[in-house]
């Protein structure tokens, strides 16, 4: 059991060290964590308690970061499925390709990996490990929910333009294997 935890952290802190400068590069953590914030305030069973005299938010978060991490893990999910398909159907046309249009579907098709990847990232369940153990204060814990929450919102808009260009270039690529 303990081998698979720590092969799993390592997988898990290899990709975020990889991934994380670039979908906060397309998409800043700090603008995705104030949306989400302002967005929790109106959210149903979230009961917001801004104490007076000291403008301490003492809200509870949590009824709206599980339902939000609940669709994020649902949208990624989705986003899996859609670029396995487009990945099989980019390995499939390789055979059948030569040149240029080769090259681009062999390009496509390892965008389309790295696509996947980081969903399967986006799908872990919550990646905040050992930091948990240590936590015993309840606005510490809601912040790393948060910044969980604003890396997968970064990680599925990334993976969503993405997909969309690679799309496209693999529509080119098909029309450019089929004229030549």
């Amino acid at each position: 059991m303990r081998l698979s935890t720590g092969i799993s952290t390592i997988v898990l802190n290899a990709c975020d060290f990889i991934f994380r400068p670039i979908v906060f590069l397309f998409s800043p953590q700090n603008q995705i964590r104030v949306i989400t914030k302002k967005a929790a305030l109106h959210y149903p069973g979230v009961d917001v308690i801004i104490d007076g005299a000291s403008g301490d938010d003492r809200s509870d978060y949590f009824p709206y970061l599980f339902d939000m991490l609940e669709k994020v893990h649902g949208r990624a999910g989705a986003m899996v499925s859609h670029l396995s398909i487009m990945l099989a159907l980019s390995l499939y046309m390789i055979k059948d390709s030569s040149g240029f249009a080769k090259l681009l579907i062999t390009i496509d098709t390892v965008v389309y990996l790295v696509l996947v990847i980081m969903l399967v990232r986006c799908l872990k369940v919550l990646a905040i490990d050992q930091r948990v153990t240590a936590i015993e204060d309840k606005k510490t814990f809601e912040n790393l929910f948060f910044d969980e929450l604003a890396y997968k919102f970064a990680i599925l808009q990334t993976t969503s333009a993405a997909a969309i260009i690679a799309t496209l270039v693999l529509l080119v690529s098909f029309v450019v294997n089929r004229a030549l």
